[in-house]
C-alpha cells in the first residue's frame, strides 16, 4: 500500500486479486497473469533512488517479462502477478 493513496492501493489490490480469480476460472484452457511495473524510463528520481537498483527500468525490459509471460512454452504460469520494478516493492530504503 502507498501512503497517502488509498484508493490507488485498493485498486491494485484488485487487479492482483481478479488476476488469481480469473486463473482459477478459466484453467485449465487458459493461464492469466498480470505485470505490476514499476518505474519506467522518465521516472520520479525520488522513487528510483529508494529501489536496490536505483534506474528506472527501459520500455525493453517491462517488455521481455511480458513476452516470458505470454510465451506459447509458458505452460505452467497462471494466477501469478510478476512484479518488475527494479526491487523498489521489497521496501529498501523506502524512508519518503
Amino acid at each position: 500500500p502507498l501512503r497517502g493513496d488509498a484508493a490507488f492501493s485498493a485498486a491494485q489490490a484488485g487487479l492482483a486479486s481478479l488476476t488469481r480469480a480469473l486463473a482459477m476460472e478459466l484453467a485449465p484452457d487458459v493461464v492469466v497473469n498480470a505485470l505490476a511495473i514499476g518505474a519506467v524510463d522518465d521516472a520520479d528520481q525520488r522513487l528510483v533512488s529508494h529501489s536496490p537498483l536505483k534506474r528506472a527500468a527501459g520500455p525493453a525490459e517491462i517488455a521481455n517479462a511480458a513476452l516470458f509471460l505470454a510465451d506459447p512454452a509458458n505452460t505452467y504460469t497462471t494466477g501469478h502477478v510478476m512484479t518488475v520494478d527494479g526491487g523498489w516493492s521489497i521496501g529498501y530504503a523506502r524512508d519518503f
